[in-house]
Protein backbone atom coordinates (compact mmCIF):
# COMPACT_ATOMS: atom_id res chain seq x y z
CA UNK A 1 0.00 0.00 0.00
CA UNK A 2 1.22 3.51 -0.78
CA UNK A 3 2.70 5.85 1.79
CA UNK A 4 -0.44 8.88 0.13
CA UNK A 5 -3.19 5.58 0.41
CA UNK A 6 -1.79 4.84 4.42
CA UNK A 7 -2.27 8.33 5.09
CA UNK A 8 -5.51 8.95 3.85
CA UNK A 9 -6.82 5.89 5.77
CA UNK A 10 -4.86 7.15 8.89
CA UNK A 11 -6.83 10.58 8.81
CA UNK A 12 -10.16 8.90 7.54
CA UNK A 13 -10.31 6.28 10.95
CA UNK A 14 -8.98 9.55 13.01
CA UNK A 15 -11.93 11.98 12.22
CA UNK A 16 -14.26 8.32 12.15
CA UNK A 17 -13.24 8.14 16.29
CA UNK A 18 -13.46 11.91 16.76
CA UNK A 19 -17.11 11.76 15.22
CA UNK A 20 -18.10 8.82 17.64
CA UNK A 21 -16.71 10.38 20.43
CA UNK A 22 -18.44 13.79 20.47
CA UNK A 23 -21.43 11.80 19.82
CA UNK A 24 -21.32 9.64 22.54
CA UNK A 25 -20.53 12.88 24.72
CA UNK A 26 -23.58 14.82 23.32
CA UNK A 27 -25.60 11.65 24.40
CA UNK A 28 -24.59 11.61 27.31
CA UNK A 29 -25.09 15.27 27.87
CA UNK A 30 -28.49 15.19 26.04
CA UNK A 31 -29.53 12.32 28.94
CA UNK A 32 -28.26 13.74 32.13
CA UNK A 33 -30.85 16.48 33.53
CA UNK A 34 -29.69 19.93 34.88
CA UNK A 35 -29.77 19.85 38.71
CA UNK A 36 -31.71 23.08 39.28
CA UNK A 37 -34.47 21.85 36.60
CA UNK A 38 -34.88 17.51 36.89
CA UNK A 39 -36.65 15.95 34.47
CA UNK A 40 -39.71 14.47 35.46
CA UNK A 41 -40.24 11.17 33.90
CA UNK A 42 -43.47 9.74 35.20
CA UNK A 43 -45.73 12.63 36.90
CA UNK A 44 -48.42 11.09 38.25
CA UNK A 45 -47.95 7.91 40.36
CA UNK A 46 -51.07 6.41 42.10
CA UNK A 47 -51.92 3.22 44.28
CA UNK A 48 -54.99 1.50 45.76
CA UNK A 49 -54.70 -0.74 48.92
CA UNK A 50 -57.59 -3.07 47.91
CA UNK A 51 -59.30 -2.78 44.64
CA UNK A 52 -62.47 -4.22 45.45
CA UNK A 53 -63.29 -1.74 47.27
CA UNK A 54 -63.72 0.88 44.05
CA UNK A 55 -66.67 -1.22 43.56
CA UNK A 56 -68.48 0.46 46.43
CA UNK A 57 -67.93 4.02 45.14
CA UNK A 58 -70.69 4.66 42.90
CA UNK A 59 -71.35 8.29 43.47
CA UNK A 60 -68.87 11.05 44.50
CA UNK A 61 -68.87 14.14 46.12
CA UNK A 62 -66.66 16.70 45.58
CA UNK A 63 -64.55 18.56 48.13
CA UNK A 64 -63.14 22.20 47.42
CA UNK A 65 -59.94 21.82 46.87
CA UNK A 66 -57.35 23.21 49.89
CA UNK A 67 -53.61 24.40 50.18
CA UNK A 68 -51.78 22.21 51.74
CA UNK A 69 -48.59 25.34 52.22
CA UNK A 70 -48.46 29.10 50.95
CA UNK A 71 -48.54 28.72 47.13
CA UNK A 72 -46.79 31.81 44.92
CA UNK A 73 -50.43 31.79 42.97
CA UNK A 74 -53.40 33.92 42.68
CA UNK A 75 -55.43 30.86 41.72
CA UNK A 76 -58.49 30.78 44.52
CA UNK A 77 -59.63 27.69 45.65
CA UNK A 78 -62.84 28.10 43.96
CA UNK A 79 -61.35 28.35 40.37
CA UNK A 80 -59.72 24.70 41.73
CA UNK A 81 -62.87 23.43 42.25
CA UNK A 82 -64.51 24.40 38.92
CA UNK A 83 -61.87 22.97 37.12
CA UNK A 84 -61.72 19.39 39.54
CA UNK A 85 -65.93 19.60 38.35
CA UNK A 86 -65.30 20.14 35.04
CA UNK A 87 -62.99 17.24 34.47
CA UNK A 88 -64.75 14.80 36.85
CA UNK A 89 -67.66 15.19 35.05
CA UNK A 90 -66.05 14.68 31.62
CA UNK A 91 -63.60 11.59 32.91
CA UNK A 92 -65.65 9.42 35.72
CA UNK A 93 -68.44 7.07 34.44
CA UNK A 94 -70.62 7.81 37.94
CA UNK A 95 -73.14 9.91 39.63
CA UNK A 96 -71.31 13.21 41.10
CA UNK A 97 -72.81 15.22 43.96
CA UNK A 98 -73.11 19.03 43.45
CA UNK A 99 -72.61 21.43 46.15
CA UNK A 100 -69.90 23.07 47.93
CA UNK A 101 -69.51 19.63 50.41
CA UNK A 102 -66.63 19.26 53.17
CA UNK A 103 -64.68 16.29 53.06
CA UNK A 104 -65.24 15.41 56.78
CA UNK A 105 -69.03 15.64 56.70
CA UNK A 106 -71.45 12.46 57.38
CA UNK A 107 -74.29 13.76 55.92
CA UNK A 108 -72.77 13.89 52.32
CA UNK A 109 -75.78 11.58 50.19
CA UNK A 110 -72.72 10.02 48.27
CA UNK A 111 -70.64 6.79 48.43
CA UNK A 112 -67.88 8.60 48.75
CA UNK A 113 -65.74 12.13 48.74
CA UNK A 114 -62.68 13.24 46.25
CA UNK A 115 -60.01 15.40 47.78
CA UNK A 116 -58.10 17.43 46.30
CA UNK A 117 -54.68 18.69 48.09
CA UNK A 118 -52.16 21.25 46.75
CA UNK A 119 -48.35 21.15 47.95
CA UNK A 120 -47.65 23.81 45.37
CA UNK A 121 -48.68 25.50 42.47
CA UNK A 122 -46.50 27.84 40.97
CA UNK A 123 -47.62 30.47 38.93
CA UNK A 124 -45.69 31.28 35.35
CA UNK A 125 -43.56 33.87 35.62
CA UNK A 126 -42.83 35.66 32.50
CA UNK A 127 -44.46 35.05 29.23
CA UNK A 128 -45.42 32.00 27.51
CA UNK A 129 -42.45 31.98 25.48
CA UNK A 130 -39.67 32.97 28.47
CA UNK A 131 -38.74 33.36 31.75
CA UNK A 132 -40.14 30.91 34.95
CA UNK A 133 -42.51 27.57 33.79
CA UNK A 134 -45.04 26.94 36.03
CA UNK A 135 -45.05 24.14 38.40
CA UNK A 136 -47.94 21.86 40.34
CA UNK A 137 -47.44 19.46 43.35
CA UNK A 138 -50.91 17.52 44.28
CA UNK A 139 -52.47 14.76 45.86
CA UNK A 140 -56.24 13.13 45.15
CA UNK A 141 -58.13 10.91 47.23
CA UNK A 142 -61.26 9.06 47.43
CA UNK A 143 -62.45 8.62 50.72
CA UNK A 144 -65.76 6.15 51.28
CA UNK A 145 -68.05 8.11 53.50
CA UNK A 146 -67.41 7.90 56.94
CA UNK A 147 -63.74 7.14 56.92
CA UNK A 148 -60.56 8.36 56.88
CA UNK A 149 -58.58 6.13 55.15
CA UNK A 150 -58.48 6.29 51.42
CA UNK A 151 -59.68 4.09 48.83
CA UNK A 152 -57.38 5.61 46.10
CA UNK A 153 -54.84 8.06 46.18
CA UNK A 154 -52.73 9.75 43.47
CA UNK A 155 -49.66 11.96 43.84
CA UNK A 156 -49.12 14.54 40.81
CA UNK A 157 -46.01 16.61 40.60
CA UNK A 158 -44.80 18.14 37.34
CA UNK A 159 -42.69 21.61 36.35
CA UNK A 160 -42.87 22.26 32.35
CA UNK A 161 -39.40 21.64 31.11
CA UNK A 162 -37.51 23.88 28.46
CA UNK A 163 -37.56 22.20 25.03
CA UNK A 164 -33.65 23.29 25.19
CA UNK A 165 -32.98 20.99 28.64
CA UNK A 166 -34.02 17.83 26.72
CA UNK A 167 -34.56 17.31 22.93
CA UNK A 168 -35.38 14.33 23.35
CA UNK A 169 -39.01 14.98 25.12
CA UNK A 170 -40.03 17.49 22.02
CA UNK A 171 -42.48 14.88 21.01
CA UNK A 172 -44.32 14.63 24.48
CA UNK A 173 -44.15 18.42 24.41
CA UNK A 174 -46.43 18.78 20.79
CA UNK A 175 -47.58 15.29 20.42
CA UNK A 176 -51.52 14.20 21.59
CA UNK A 177 -51.89 15.29 25.47
CA UNK A 178 -48.63 17.84 24.99
CA UNK A 179 -48.18 20.99 26.41
CA UNK A 180 -46.60 22.76 23.64
CA UNK A 181 -43.74 24.32 22.98
CA UNK A 182 -44.43 27.51 25.37
CA UNK A 183 -45.38 27.61 28.67
CA UNK A 184 -48.31 27.16 30.06
CA UNK A 185 -50.29 28.58 33.04
CA UNK A 186 -50.69 27.01 36.48
CA UNK A 187 -54.36 26.37 36.42
CA UNK A 188 -53.23 24.46 33.18
CA UNK A 189 -51.02 22.38 34.65
CA UNK A 190 -53.10 21.76 37.70
CA UNK A 191 -56.09 20.67 34.69
CA UNK A 192 -53.55 18.39 33.88
CA UNK A 193 -52.77 16.94 36.53
CA UNK A 194 -56.24 16.33 37.60
CA UNK A 195 -57.27 15.05 34.34
CA UNK A 196 -54.48 12.34 34.74
CA UNK A 197 -55.19 11.31 38.42
CA UNK A 198 -59.04 10.96 37.63
CA UNK A 199 -58.63 8.92 34.31
CA UNK A 200 -56.52 6.48 36.48
CA UNK A 201 -59.50 6.27 39.26
CA UNK A 202 -61.70 5.65 36.65
CA UNK A 203 -59.37 3.29 34.41
CA UNK A 204 -58.63 1.28 37.52
CA UNK A 205 -62.13 0.99 38.95
CA UNK A 206 -63.56 0.22 35.21
CA UNK A 207 -61.05 -2.92 35.55
CA UNK A 208 -62.39 -4.15 38.98
CA UNK A 209 -66.00 -4.08 37.59
CA UNK A 210 -64.52 -5.79 34.71
CA UNK A 211 -63.02 -8.55 36.84
CA UNK A 212 -65.59 -8.74 38.70
CA UNK A 213 -68.27 -9.15 35.69
CA UNK A 214 -65.51 -12.30 34.25
CA UNK A 215 -65.52 -14.40 37.58
CA UNK A 216 -69.64 -14.95 37.97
Amino acid sequence: MSTARQLSNGVLLLCLSFSLGCSRHSAQRASVPRRDNPIVVSPLAAQVDDARQLLSINSLAIAKPTYLTASPTTISEDSLLQVVREVASETLSMKLVSGDVGAEKKSVVADGVLRTEVLELEALRGSSVGGEPAAVSMRMLVVRKGESRPVWQASYVYRQEQLSDNWLKIGDRIGRGGTGPGWVSAQDLFKRGVTEALEDFNRRRDAQFQSEGATR
